[in-house]
């Protein structure tokens, strides 16, 4: 995990997904999500998260959360994407299976 600003993402978010913005949260994923499940096993590193440290603080504020609210949303919503979720490019059933998960991990998360 990368903790970074917002200067640094916006160059990886240039490199990798060619969008010369910053943005919040990105998901490398080290495994293909249609790989065999035999293929894979508990100890299996599931990919990397970079998350920009100002998006964070500016979104807390813009969504009246807490930084470490904020935070949790962000892996949350990363990690679903080294599961194989996505909500960019997809249908938009696809897009709500993602959110709703997203909102019940987050709610299990901030209860704990």
């Amino acid at each position: 995990m990368l903790f970074t600003d917002d200067k640094e993402m916006r160059q990886i978010n240039s490199d990798y997904r060619k969008k010369d913005k910053p943005t919040d949260v990105l998901s490398f994923a080290s495994l293909d999500a249609n790989l065999p499940q035999a293929l894979q096993s508990e100890e299996t590193l599931l990919g990397d998260l970079v998350i920009s440290v100002d998006t964070l603080l500016r979104q807390a504020k813009e969504y009246k959360v807490s930084p470490k609210e904020e935070l949790c949303r962000l892996l949350v919503h990363g990690t679903l994407h080294l599961l194989g979720y996505d909500h960019e490019g997809v249908g938009k059933l696809k897009a709500q299976q993602m959110r709703r998960k997203e909102a019940v991990l987050l709610a299990g998360l901030l209860s704990a």
